[in-house]
């Protein structure tokens, strides 16, 4: 019996050899750190990342507020700010202190949930090929992920969450699944958006709405201070938008250029004029939301609605819209991609009219998640010409990239929504 080695090789689950090149990753990374024993070295010299000392901050963070908080016998009702315990998220976050979280348990924890949420992307990614295996350790090894994992940062929980509500939804247990990401939007808010992906329920589908949308106005009613807080947290992305993603970006890094170059006179009629800038890029984000929904709605793919993880694509690409259209987010909030791959490379193998799309897409991933390794110190960006260019050059190109990826994810989250749907909008318009 003749063996084709070449239909092995392509049509093999390599997810074993990402999962040993993902291993071999992290060895080496803890090997540095052990070696030279500096943590900071590692992350800074050889990930371009700013570490936080101890690990785990923003887990670290959690713990350490509700151990203060239950300390100090508060309830989640008690009128006090969360900042003041050194902590960035709504109160609702604090009933984990009832659990008796500490400090000192924060290695632990952000061990654990880091390893859940890497067998939640295996679990997503199901049986893969040679090359998607190379593209998903390109991925997974990228800025937002490592950065989200060194400072075991909240949204690895979101992530776990929707995971949940998607293996709910797979099962038909529809109350659960909905209960999973009420219980998201809850912790952060902008996980509402992903309520798409009930759209293909016909009968539910307004009743989940109503009954979402009634739970988080509840939950807003009780908790507004936390809600206007949250929204007015704009300040804390000023000086991190080399690291951060939506349509307000780049209108705060054209401020950090014109306050550091010296070529530039009349400083303050410039920033003057960029308030108007916020008011310009909702503009923009709302004609390419209508234009990609005109030219879009009427298109019936019905084969590309029927694909196989489709519920997944919807996930990740409502929170990327959703949380894009917010303004401003950490890159660690683009970890929910993830979602999105096995059906992008479905369609690149099944259906034509969507691949060149999805191949577009995928190189704005790559650009987009690992820029950030190749920019030089943006401590140094303005004192020698060459490297301010060059950063500006990278900075630009991801920016493109991700408003490429907003466009087309809109698109694409379009033209697949169900065509009852579809039906309803375009009489309505009628």
């Amino acid at each position: 019996m003749k063996i084709n080695y070449r239909n092995i090789f392509r049509y093999s689950d390599y997810r074993w050899l990402l999962a040993i090149g993902i291993l071999a990753y992290f060895a080496v990374v803890i090997y540095n750190i052990i070696a030279w024993n500096d943590y900071a070295r590692t992350w800074e010299g050889w990930l371009n990342i700013s570490p936080e000392r101890p690990g785990f901050a923003d887990f670290r963070s959690i713990a350490k507020a509700c151990e203060i908080f239950r300390n100090r016998h508060y309830s989640i009702f008690t009128d006090f700010n969360s900042m003041s315990l050194g902590f960035g998220y709504p109160k609702i976050w604090f009933l984990l202190s009832y659990l008796g979280i500490k400090e000192s348990h924060t290695n632990i924890i952000s061990i654990i949930f880091i390893t859940l949420f890497f067998i939640a992307i295996f679990k997503i990614i199901e049986k893969i090929g040679f090359v998607e295996s190379l593209f998903y350790f390109i991925t997974i090894t990228s800025f937002p992920f490592i950065l989200a994992i060194e400072r075991a940062n909240a949204d690895l929980i979101i992530f776990l969450l929707l995971f949940l509500s998607f293996l709910f939804f797979k099962k038909n247990k529809i109350f659960l699944s909905v209960f999973n990401i009420i219980l998201s939007v809850f912790l952060k808010y902008y996980t509402i958006f992903t309520l798409v992906v009930f759209a293909d329920k016909k009968k539910s589908f307004v009743k989940i709405l109503m009954i979402s949308f009634l739970a988080f106005g509840i939950y807003s009613y009780l908790f507004f201070s936390d809600i206007s807080f949250m929204l007015n947290m704009k300040n804390k992305y000023y000086n991190s938008i080399w690291h951060s993603y939506g349509m307000f970006i780049y209108v705060d890094y054209i401020k950090l250029f014109i306050s550091n170059s010296l070529a530039i006179h009349n400083k303050a009629e410039y920033l003057y004029l960029l308030k108007y800038f916020h008011g310009i890029s909702l503009f923009v984000v709302i004609l390419i939301f209508l234009s990609v929904f005109y030219f879009s709605i009427k298109n019936k793919n019905s084969s590309a609605f029927k694909s196989p993880y489709i519920n997944e694509f919807r996930i990740g690409t409502s929170v990327y819209i959703g949380s894009f259209f917010l303004g401003y987010n950490f890159d660690y909030r683009l970890i929910f991609l993830i979602f999105t791959l096995p059906q992008i490379f479905y369609w690149i193998k099944h259906e034509k009219k969507l691949k060149f799309i999805c191949l577009i897409i995928l190189t704005s991933i790559l650009v987009s998640f690992n820029y950030y390794y190749f920019a030089v110190d943006y401590f140094l960006l303005f004192k020698w010409n060459r490297i301010f260019s060059f950063n500006v050059l990278l900075f630009t190109l991801r920016e493109l990239s991700l408003w490429v990826m907003f466009s087309l994810y809109l698109y694409i989250i379009v033209i697949t929504m169900p065509e009852n749907i579809k039906e309803k909008i375009i009489l309505f318009n009628k």
